[in-house]
C-alpha cells in the first residue's frame, strides 16, 4: 500500500519535473537607476536572474545589496515584490532580466543547455561603422552558436541574422541588449545615420558572437 503510495507521490514529481522543462525562458530589458526599480517578478517560473553589460551593485530593497557582475548571470530569487535600484546610478541603466525553470548556474542557456566556450569568434574584416540607411553585413570568421548585441548609441538599431536588415527587422532602441542563442554567420545591422561598432569609447554599438 505504501510502496503505492510513494511510487504515485514520484511518478506525478516525475511529471511535473518533465512538463517545467519544456517552458521557455521569459527575458525582458529593464531599465533601473537609483530611482527607478525593477519589481521581482517570477512570471509563474522558478528562478530568476539578471544580466549586465557592466558591473553593477543593486539595491534589495531593505535587505541589503548584491554585486551584478559584468557579463555573468545573477540570482536574483528573493521575494516576489522587492522592489531593486541600481545603486549610484543616476543615470538609466538596462539589465536583462530572465525568468526560468532552470538553474543558469549549470551554465543553462534560453532554449537549452551549454556551457559557453572560452572566448569569442572575430568578426571578419569589421567596418568601424554602419552605413547610413543601408544594411551593414557583420561577417563571422566562422559560425557562431550565440549572439550578443546591445545598443549603447542614442538611435534605434535595426537587426538580422544571415539576411539583410531593414526599417522592418528586429529592433533595438537605445540602450537595449540583445542575446541570442542563434547558429548564423553574419549579423546584418541597419541604421538610419552612421553609428559606430565595437569602438573604444561611450556610444557605440557592440557585437560579439561565441561557440
Amino acid at each position: 500500500m505504501e510502496d503505492g503510495i510513494f511510487h504515485s507521490i514520484h511518478q506525478t514529481l516525475c511529471d511535473i519535473r518533465q512538463a517545467t522543462k519544456t517552458r521557455p525562458d521569459l527575458d525582458r530589458i529593464v531599465q533601473l537607476s537609483n530611482s527607478l526599480c525593477y519589481t521581482l517578478d517570477y512570471r509563474d517560473r522558478y528562478h530568476v536572474y539578471v544580466w549586465s553589460a557592466n558591473t553593477l551593485t543593486l539595491t534589495l530593497e531593505d535587505l541589503g545589496t548584491v554585486t551584478v557582475e559584468g557579463g555573468s548571470w545573477t540570482n536574483l530569487s528573493f521575494t516576489t515584490g522587492m522592489r531593486i535600484f541600481a545603486q549610484g546610478q543616476s543615470s538609466i541603466v538596462p539589465i536583462l532580466v530572465r525568468c526560468t525553470d532552470t538553474s543558469l548556474e549549470e551554465g543553462n542557456s534560453a532554449y537549452g543547455n551549454y556551457i559557453e566556450s572560452a572566448g569569442y569568434i572575430s568578426l571578419s574584416s569589421p567596418p568601424a561603422q554602419t552605413n547610413a540607411g543601408a544594411d551593414t553585413p557583420l561577417t563571422f570568421s566562422s559560425q557562431v552558436n550565440h549572439v550578443f548585441l546591445q545598443n549603447n548609441t542614442s538611435a534605434n538599431l535595426y537587426c538580422a541574422f544571415d539576411t539583410a536588415a531593414s526599417l522592418g527587422s528586429i529592433l533595438l532602441v537605445p540602450g537595449a541588449t540583445l542575446i541570442e542563442d542563434k547558429k548564423c554567420t553574419a549579423l546584418h545591422l541597419y541604421t538610419v545615420a552612421a553609428q559606430n561598432i565595437n569602438g573604444t569609447s561611450v556610444g557605440n554599438i557592440v557585437v560579439l558572437g561565441s561557440l
